[in-house]
């Protein structure tokens, strides 16, 4: 009998199972099915474990042109669960970049897979394609190290571990460099050994020009509250913990507080700067901080010969407090990858892997980004659009509000109930055109 499709009402879960292989074809002819219809039919073929029947319906899907960039990825991780050949793991995985080439977390998910299945040299190509289309991200460096270290292809490092000294300033940065400096030592050891000393002297010099930074700002203090460090950079964008990286080039890795001394502490840092005024607010958030005081320590050049470090105390009150910064010898002429705000307004960790389109292109030239346009904005101010990410809540709910009478004499409580119901959840891959 011919598969009928499934009513929408109906429950996936409790469907028969799904016809053998050799119907694909005639179910195609006869009933023309959509890609959503080859999804549903997937999913029931997941659950009882028939890899090889996915591969089956999935390609004669691709063969009669009904196909989408999600069976690809699908395809190939079929393919490996049911034993079929690298060869064809890697077709089918090729496939889907084709279909998502400028998606670099595509990209990036697609490496993982050909490293596994023992494609080093071609996962290493998508992982520098990836970071190319978005070379702030950092995901993309750190892989590829650890993809080189493990296959020994150490010729790849020479972008890679640049990369992750540049981008990687996520909370586990100590443990990322931990690892780039161990792939570097076997690096070294490989050239040297192979005789290989021009490859090796490459990779020394990248590896110090990566960690130059044009300024670095570090904010102290003591006492049990909390400050934050706020930079205005020359574009016009404002650096801080709330808006982590900025196309200027601007990080804000760390937000520190009281009372643990070695929490004290926040961190502006700009490996690559433009030229012009940066001015520096000190704000007192919350607590009581030793004497008003916070000393700022201020690097130019950090990582070279003509590296300067200032260091200036200054007293916080009311209003921030405000230092300006010259910056002459910058490096920067043009405006960088950003990530976007999400989750409630939340920012993901610096390191931390995010969807697709949650993310600002490099710009062709230095100019002005703004997460939000200002009230009038200027020509060549421009806002990032990003995916919003917002919780779904599934049963039943009870608020309760209680107002306290002034003569604490009566209390009022106000109670609401609301109920709902998550029927279904839709997966999608989206792909930049």
């Amino acid at each position: 009998m011919a598969y009928q499709p499934k009513p929408a009402e109906k429950n996936p879960r409790k469907q028969e199972a799904a016809p053998p292989s050799q119907d694909w074809n005639a179910l195609f002819a006869s009933q023309k099915p959509t890609a959503e219809a080859v999804r549903e039919l997937v999913s029931d073929l997941v659950e009882t474990g028939q890899h090889a029947e996915i591969v089956a319906l999935i390609e004669t899907a691709i063969r009669n042109g009904v196909s989408a960039p999600w069976m690809y990825e699908v395809l190939a991780l079929s393919m490996e669960l049911s034993g079929r050949s690298k060869a064809d793991v890697e077709r089918a995985l090729l496939s889907s970049s084709d279909l998502s080439v400028q998606d670099a977390r595509s990209l990036l998910f697609l490496g993982s897979y050909l490293a596994r299945v023992g494609r080093a040299e071609r996962a290493l190509g998508l992982y520098k394609y990836a970071s190319e289309l978005e070379p702030g991200r950092s995901d993309g460096y750190i892989i590829a190290v650890q993809v080189c270290d493990r296959s020994r292809k150490y010729d790849d490092l020479l972008w890679a571990a640049p990369g992750v000294y540049a981008t990687a300033w996520g909370r586990d940065r100590q443990s990322v460099i931990r690892q780039t400096e161990a792939a570097i030592a076997g690096a070294e050891a490989a050239f040297k050994k192979a005789g290989e000393s021009e490859k090796w002297s490459k990779l020394a010099t990248a590896v110090a020009e990566s960690q130059v930074y044009d300024l670095v700002i570090k904010a102290e203090w003591s006492g049990v509250g909390d400050i934050d460090l706020l930079v205005d950079e020359p574009t016009g964008e404002t650096c801080s913990s709330e808006n982590r990286q900025t196309a200027g080039g601007g990080i804000h890795p760390y937000d520190g507080f009281g009372p643990a001394a070695a929490n004290c502490h926040e961190l502006y840092v700009c490996p690559t700067a433009h030229n012009g005024t940066y001015t520096v607010r000190v704000r007192h958030v919350w607590g009581n901080i030793v004497g008003k005081r916070v000393t700022l320590t201020i690097v130019e050049g950090q990582g070279t010969p003509e590296a300067r470090t200032t260091r200036q105390s200054v007293e916080i009150g009311r209003d921030d407090a405000r230092l300006e910064i010259e910056v002459k010898q910058g490096r920067r002429v043009a405006g960088v990858w950003v990530p976007v705000p999400i989750v409630n307004g939340s920012f993901p960790a610096l390191d931390q892997p995010a969807a697709p389109g949650e993310f600002v292109s490099k710009l062709p030239k230095q100019g002005t980004i703004h997460r939000q346009p200002p009230a009038g904005g200027r020509p060549g101010q421009a806002a990032p659009v990003g995916t919003v990410i917002q919780g779904v809540t599934s049963g039943e709910r009870v608020n309760a509000g209680v107002v306290v009478s002034p003569d604490r004499r009566s209390v009022r409580i106000s109670i609401s109930a609301e109920s709902s119901e998550l029927k279904s959840i839709e997966q999608f891959s989206p792909v930049t055109p």
